[in-house]
């Protein structure tokens, strides 16, 4: 390995150690933008078929279900990016969802981002008999990711309508 080390002893090396390891800095974040909009683009080509299907299928007329399921994917999309588990309630050191957002003038707003990191964030249920709740967490090679509140909820609040109906009785 002795043979390997270069020593640092002038100043245009000091320069070019520098711009190597800057120019490898921004290939690599670049390569990351260009990932992250790859995916991105492939999710909204994804929800206008979705939303494609559902209209074809409420003009047409067509099972709820098969509407149901072209709405959802029209709308969930965004939510390809993250895993979901359930856990106990109060088991984790998790940021908590809030599941509205309360802006500056104090009003709520129904309609907002919501970043996920990389550790994970929880979701109530919304009925206190639940005894677990949703832990999201970005899927394998991504860092943040930034999906819409209101779906999440909407997602958090079919979950726990399943455990209330008796669907999911290991909640």
């Amino acid at each position: 390995m002795d043979a390997l080390a270069v020593p640092v002893t002038t100043w245009d090396v000091s320069v070019s150690v520098v711009a190597a390891v800057v120019f490898g800095l921004f290939v690599s974040y670049a390569a990351t933008r260009r990932f992250r909009r790859f995916v991105v683009d492939a999710q909204e080509n994804s929800a206008g078929l979705s939303m494609r299907r559902f209209s074809d299928a409420v003009h047409v007329g067509s099972p709820v279900t098969e509407a149901w399921h072209s709405l959802i994917g029209a709308t969930a999309g965004s939510l390809e990016q993250l895993d979901v588990r359930l856990v106990p309630v109060d088991s984790d050191q998790h940021p908590v969802i809030a599941r509205r957002r309360v802006g500056p003038d104090g009003c709520g707003s129904d309609v907002s981002m919501v970043v996920i990191p990389h550790s994970g964030a929880l979701i109530g249920l919304g009925d206190p008999r639940i005894t677990q709740e949703l832990l999201v967490t970005p899927r394998a090679g991504f860092g943040a990711v930034e999906v819409p509140r209101e779906v999440l909820m909407a997602f958090a609040d079919q979950v726990g309508l399943m455990a209330r109906i008796g669907l999911l009785s290991e909640l």
